[in-house]
């Protein structure tokens, strides 16, 4: 370090000079798969290469996956750039969290790839095409279009039937690519995630068993600082940069004891999900006013050994949401009011008549005198 901090000046002169050669016009350094430079060393470097390109009209893009990139330290003195201050961050993905605007978005890409051929949309795709390529990808465009490459190949091999035409995609041919492209996201994870590979593959495992096999559906539900505490919140937080997992918004659970508690709601990678458990797995549509309603639940609320918690049948098939939710909740006791007398009062009412009082019932209000919430 004193080697380069001592050759900081005539690089930045060399720099100095190459940009009145190109006529003082702004340039990006991309230093792209930043996360490969050791994790401790991150803010040293970029420190140093902004003392060397401050002040110069050069500007650097620093790229990498979010959880393997540590920019600055709090210290004496503090080291690297600081996020807000000296540097800011950008997302290239739109997420699942904007489904539609995620959709559009994605469709203007293939669009521009597709009309100068004289391919529209709606000849290439069905409308279930559409939306299960949107969900395969994650809002990602370059999965985006690997997806629907890949899609394609199997509509035109396959034989045509009434209700899979050939030479355009389906929501099965969409499946189908995505169980391909499983093997390739597993070898992603085990470059991208560095020394956590194999903590944050078990946790994506228990997360899959929790989703499809106890609650037989593609969404969980994680309290939000359980994300920022807790290593495996911060696992969970690992699988969604590296698109195993897809954060789909910030939710509520109106059940016991969750009352008041901020939950992120994440969906499964469509290629943890689909091949032979795909036909008994129920997908909620978490985009829809309808299925985010469903999210909401106490039963998708993951914490680790979730997946070991049995969900009973009977309670599935007698009761409504809210009531499987208060039973799994497991914190919140509806008890009668005599139950909280203590011992004594009970032994000094003994003989006496008590006259019993019935519950009140809290009833909806009729529709007219609803108001909407702010």
């Amino acid at each position: 370090m004193d080697g380069l901090l001592g050759a900081a000046v005539p690089i930045r002169e060399v720099l100095s000079e190459a940009q009145s050669m190109l006529g003082q016009k702004a340039t990006l350094i991309v230093l792209d798969d930043f996360y490969h430079v050791p994790f401790n060393d991150q803010p040293d470097v970029l420190a140093y290469l902004h003392q060397v390109v401050k002040n110069l009209d050069i500007w650097l893009k620093i790229c990498g996956v979010r959880h393997r990139l540590q920019p600055f330290v709090e210290g004496d003195p503090p080291r690297g750039m600081q996020i807000g201050q000296d540097a800011a961050e950008i997302s290239l993905d739109i997420t699942l969290e904007r489904f539609q605007a995620a959709q559009s978005f994605l469709e203007d890409v293939l669009s521009g790839i597709c009309e100068p051929l004289g391919v529209p949309l709606d000849t290439l795709l069905t409308d279930g095409g559409r939306q299960r390529l949107v969900l395969g990808s994650g809002g990602v465009a370059r999965d985006y279009l690997h997806l629907t490459q890949s899609a394609l190949r199997n509509a035109n091999e396959r034989t045509a039937n009434p209700s899979r035409p050939r030479n355009r995609i389906g929501a099965e041919d969409v499946n189908e690519s995505a169980a391909g492209l499983s093997a390739l996201k597993q070898e992603d994870l085990a470059r991208d995630a560095g020394p956590q590979a194999d903590a944050v593959r078990e946790r994506l495992s228990d997360v899959a068993k929790f989703c499809l096999d106890v609650n037989g559906t593609n969404v969980f539900l994680v309290e939000g600082t359980h994300l920022q505490e807790e290593q495996w919140g911060k696992e969970i937080q690992a699988l969604a940069d590296l698109r195993l997992l897809h954060q789909i918004g910030n939710l509520s659970v109106q059940a016991g004891s969750y009352r008041g508690r901020r939950f992120v709601g994440f969906t499964l990678d469509l290629s943890n999900w689909t091949g032979t458990r795909s036909e008994r797995i129920r997908q909620i549509e978490f985009w829809t006013p309808t299925g985010r309603r469903e999210t909401r639940r106490a039963q998708f609320v993951y914490t680790p050994g979730a997946a070991d918690r049995p969900v009973p049948e009977k309670i599935a098939e007698t009761k409504d949401l809210e009531e499987q939710d208060e039973e799994l909740d497991g914190e919140w006791v509806q008890t009668d009011i005599f139950q909280m007398l203590s011992a004594t009062d009970r032994e000094n009412d003994r003989g006496r008549p008590v006259e019993t009082v019935e519950p009140v019932s809290e009833e909806e209000p009729p529709a007219e005198a609803q108001t909407p919430a702010g």
